[in-house]
C-alpha cells in the first residue's frame, strides 16, 4: 500500500474529530437543518466547507485506488449463512469502482453547494435562503418578487 494511503485512513478520523470540534465548539452547535447556526462565523463555515472536502476526498482517494491501483487484490464475502471465503478480485474492484464513483459525485455536490454557500454567507446573505420564507410575504421565499412588480 502506497505512504499516501496509509495517511488518508487515520486522516479521515482526524478530520472527522475536528469537524464535530468546529461545529460544535466553536461556532455553537448546528442547526435543525443541520447547517451552523445563521450567527456563525465566516472562518468557522470556511473550516467546515473544507474539512468536510478532506473527508470525502480521502475517502474517494482511499476507493479510488483499491480500484484503480497498480498491483493484486484480495477481497472476501460472507454472509449470515456461510463463511468467510475468497471473493473474485475483478468484482472487488468494480464494487470499490463504483463506490469511488459515488463518493466523487458527493465530492462534486458538496464543493458546488458549499461554495453557493459561503458565497451567500461572505456577502451577508442567508445560508439557506431557499428555506427561509419572510413573515407576511405571502408564503414567498427571500428574494423572490412580488407578482406583478
Amino acid at each position: 500500500m502506497p505512504g499516501w494511503v496509509a495517511i488518508c485512513i487515520p486522516l479521515l478520523f482526524g478530520l472527522s474529530g475536528a469537524a464535530i470540534i468546529v461545529g460544535s465548539t466553536v461556532a455553537g452547535g448546528s442547526g435543525p437543518d443541520g447547517n451552523l447556526p445563521a450567527d456563525a462565523p465566516l472562518w468557522a463555515r470556511l473550516t467546515q466547507y473544507l474539512l468536510g472536502l478532506a473527508i470525502v476526498g480521502s475517502l474517494g482517494s482511499v476507493f479510488s485506488w483499491v480500484a484503480f491501483g497498480s498491483g493484486p487484490r484480495a477481497f472476501t464475502t460472507s454472509s449470515s449463512i456461510s463463511a468467510v471465503h475468497p471473493a473474485n478480485p475483478t468484482t472487488g474492484r468494480i464494487a470499490f469502482g463504483f463506490g469511488a464513483g459515488l463518493i466523487w459525485i458527493i465530492f462534486a455536490a458538496i464543493a458546488i453547494t458549499g461554495m453557493r454557500r459561503l458565497f451567500n454567507a461572505g456577502k451577508g446573505g442567508k445560508v439557506s435562503s431557499r428555506l427561509a420564507t419572510i413573515p407576511g410575504n405571502g408564503g414567498r421565499r427571500d428574494g423572490e418578487n412580488t407578482p406583478g412588480a
